[in-house]
């Protein structure tokens, strides 16, 4: 034990004096080296952190978005139900098209080489901004598996499979013909008001939980960042 422990101390003091044996010149050199490196790895965890955080501002507005969406599809289809103006089926059809839009972004992310044209079309579709495409992607594939981003993640998917389950109603049931709805309207109706009511809830539950836990998560990833 003494051995090692002054085999270590010889170690260190021949290294010090090979430093201290150095013309003043590469001293500085060395000194002025080992700032530049320190300050160029600030710099670009930095440049990451801020990646990061403008991914998650871009998945909680995006959720907003999601969100809205779908409430105002169903909303356009109960006034379709009631009315049959085309108009009310296409606004039905626009507002749908953004939770599509998301999921076929999500379905393309979960591959291991995504396509990130198909990426960018959905996110897109999903009304998000173009400028927010690439953090959005890789703030998910660089932690997918990883505390609260994989519960929104989760989240997200059941909304996706939700969503496709009324839309499989909606065409089996209130539009079982377009042009001409030959069931009464009192059944569509009021099957549509609970497909409002459930997806609201649903939409609540998934707001709360995506905006109350992605900034925590980002939380523990700037106090990593902070203290490696």
């Amino acid at each position: 034990m003494y051995l090692s422990v002054c085999g270590s101390a010889s170690c260190m003091f021949a290294r010090g004096n090979i430093f201290g044996r150095l013309p003043l010149v590469k001293k500085l050199f060395v000194i002025v080296g080992a700032f530049v490196a320190i300050v160029i790895c600030v710099f670009f965890l930095g440049v990451f952190r801020s990646d990061i955080l403008s991914g998650v501002r871009a998945y909680v507005g995006g959720e907003g978005l999601w969100s809205k969406a779908q409430k105002r599809a169903v909303l356009s289809l109960m006034r379709y139900a009631e009315a049959h103006h085309e108009s009310d089926y296409q606004e039905y059809l626009d507002d749908i098209a953004v939770p599509e839009g998301d999921k076929l972004a999500r379905l393309e992310l979960e591959h291991p080489k995504a396509d990130m044209d198909v990426v960018w079309r959905g996110f897109v579709q999903g009304r998000n901004s173009p400028d927010d495409v690439e953090s959005m992607a890789r703030l998910f594939r660089q932690f997918r598996h990883v505390g609260y981003m994989a519960q929104a993640i989760a989240i997200w998917t059941e909304g996706d499979e939700y969503v496709d389950e009324r839309e499989m109603q909606t065409h089996a049931g209130i539009l079982p013909r377009r042009g001409c709805m030959s069931v009464a309207p009192r059944r569509p109706i009021s099957s549509t008001r609970r497909s409002r009511g459930h997806l609201s809830a649903f939409s609540g539950r998934r707001t709360a939980s995506a905006v109350a836990g992605i900034p925590s998560f980002a939380r523990r990833v700037r106090y990593r960042w902070s203290s490696s």
